[in-house]
């Protein structure tokens, strides 16, 4: 009760009620609301449980509740099989990893507080104290090894576990030291621990099982879970025990909603109508609308690749192995007047799989110009055979009409595409062949968080779970790329497999977006994250909405 006396005498000292004539029993309500919150505060800073069953849903209004609207739900709360950016945004809240990218991209501590390269396949660790999940459980090394041992389980088959086949194991060397063994040098390996492998409570994961952790996360982030309604939203409640010192910032509203809007027209109605705060995935021709709204607009450039992506190898059109069409069909498409049209020029054209904030880009690699006669020119040589009716997969997070527009130019020069929609977790398992139907000849999609290339193995590897791709050259490189620690070194080896993806294609290359966000007068603090996610603690609701 100490502990909570002080944490009370800290937050009102300076409080002095206001009771209007009118109003005098709703003030007097918010001051009891903010006592009870204290008090949950105050019982978590002793680590008793202050997880989700402790905090009242009801409690959540739109007055102390910031609202994202995401363009579809989460897959799945289990943290190691989210790859969506939607997704991504509620696992940042809940987890943490133990290193993180910041609001700059830069490689900075989390969990970890610093790191050192023992050998090139040894990487000790030195942990973060004094941290607990949102449950009580203490974070220590005990935490990281079950981790990534939950991570590597085969009997999980998580997608994301090839990115870290180069760990063999994981060594305690006390409560908050602990050693990463590689079975080969990957220099890629401190930019993957900002990704995919977050910390979950070892003791907590163990007793409900993954089913269970999926349906009531738990987890060291700035958030915790309160409660989740299939395609409609999430609710999150801030941390009180959130440890200081992450880039992610204090949690500073009680509540975040993530609404799931799939319309855009739709999440802007909501916005003008002061019912959503942030709404990602903006497009371009929105953007009036919202500073019509007295919201702002804020732009973010990203390292991700929006690209038409070729189902060469093993797909249902094995003419595609050929380099001469793959180049035909990237000069059939006005890729500029799509950007500019459908996207009011936000973004950078590409012309490999490298984007201009990788690690290894030159702006000497031109895109492909559009050039329809230089791709009828090559289909022809190729002997393209043009009665082959080809699909083009489209997850529902995709701009329907930048689709309908590459398959118009496509068809300009004689090809025949048909459109199949899928829903998200049908495409994300077609990529990674976990599903029927089968991903089309042609899909589009985008991959997000290429500082550094070496995830590009993910897509470009013969053998990795989510590659259509087959280029020898390429393995050959991306290997010795992984095992090279020296930057200059390695940026060489990435600017060549930026040449061979551009001559022997990987997809249509479109562009890499700059994220765009409409942001209420109400909010401040907010920052957009260059990996494209929602942060949302650090930000603060700024007007008292009673009106609203």
């Amino acid at each position: 009760m100490l502990i909570f006396w002080m944490l009370f005498q800290q937050r009102f000292r300076n409080f002095r009620p206001q009771l209007s004539p009118q109003q005098p029993s709703q003030v007097a309500m918010r001051y009891i609301t903010s006592l009870l919150m204290l008090m949950l505060f105050a019982l978590g800073s002793a680590q008793v449980d202050v997880s989700q069953s402790q905090v009242n849903p009801d409690d959540a209004t739109l007055a102390n509740t910031l609202v994202v609207a995401i363009p579809q739900d989460i897959q799945t709360f289990d943290p190691f099989a989210v790859n969506e950016v939607a997704g991504e945004s509620l696992v940042r809240a809940l987890f943490d990893n133990l290193l993180e990218r910041d609001l700059e991209g830069n490689l900075v501590p989390g969990l970890a507080t610093s790191y050192e390269i023992i050998d090139p396949t040894t990487i000790e660790f030195v942990l973060r104290q004094g941290v607990t999940f949102h449950n009580g459980e203490v974070f220590d090394a005990r935490s990281v090894v079950f981790s990534v041992e939950q991570l590597l389980n085969p009997d999980a088959n998580y997608a994301n576990a090839g990115q870290f086949s180069a760990i063999d194991r994981v060594e305690v060397i006390d409560d908050y030291t602990m050693r990463l063994h590689l079975n080969r040098t990957d220099a890629s390996i401190f930019d993957k621990l900002t990704a995919q492998l977050v910390m979950v409570p070892a003791d907590y994961y163990a007793e409900v099982g993954t089913q269970g952790f999926a349906a009531r996360p738990i987890g060291t982030g700035p958030f915790q879970f309160v409660q989740h309604t299939r395609d409609v939203d999430a609710l999150l409640a801030a941390n009180p025990n959130y440890w200081q010192g992450s880039y992610k910032r204090t949690p500073l509203v009680p509540f975040v909603r993530f609404r799931v809007i799939p319309e855009a027209a739709t999440a802007l109605a909501e916005f003008q109508a002061g019912n959503v705060d942030i709404v990602s995935n903006l497009p371009a021709d929105f953007t009036p609308l919202v500073s019509r709204s007295g919201g702002q607009i804020i732009s973010r450039d990203v390292p991700t690749l929006n690209m038409i992506w070729f189902n060469a190898f093993g797909g249902e059109v094995e003419v595609l192995q050929d380099s001469r069409i793959r180049q035909a069909l990237n000069y059939a498409v006005d890729v500029e007047t799509i950007l500019t049209t459908l996207q009011g020029g936000y973004g950078v054209r590409l012309a490999s799989t490298l984007t201009p904030l990788s690690l290894g880009f030159e702006d000497d690699l031109e895109p492909y110009p559009y050039d329809p006669e230089q791709a009828r020119a090559l289909l022809e040589e190729a002997n393209f055979p043009f009665d082959t009716e080809l699909s083009l997969s489209v997850p529902p997070n995709v701009n329907r009409t930048i689709a309908e527009a590459v398959i118009s130019y496509l068809e300009d020069v004689g090809l025949n595409v048909r459109l199949q929609f899928l829903d998200l977790a049908a495409f994300n398992d077609a990529w990674v062949r976990d599903s029927e139907p089968a991903m089309g000849a042609l899909f589009i999609a985008s991959w997000g968080g290429l500082f550094d290339p070496g995830s590009q193995s993910f897509f470009l590897a013969s053998d990795a779970r989510a590659s259509y791709y087959s280029n020898a050259q390429v393995d050959e490189l991306l290997t010795a790329a992984e095992a090279e620690l020296d930057p200059d070194v390695r940026t060489a080896y990435y600017q060549q497999i930026a040449q061979l993806t551009h001559e022997d294609p990987v997809g249509i290359y479109l562009w890499a977006p700059a994220s765009l966000y409409g942001v209420s007068s109400r909010v401040a603090g907010w920052q957009a994250h260059p990996r494209d996610f929602v942060l949302v603690s650090g930000s603060q609701l700024i007007t008292a909405n009673s009106q609203r």
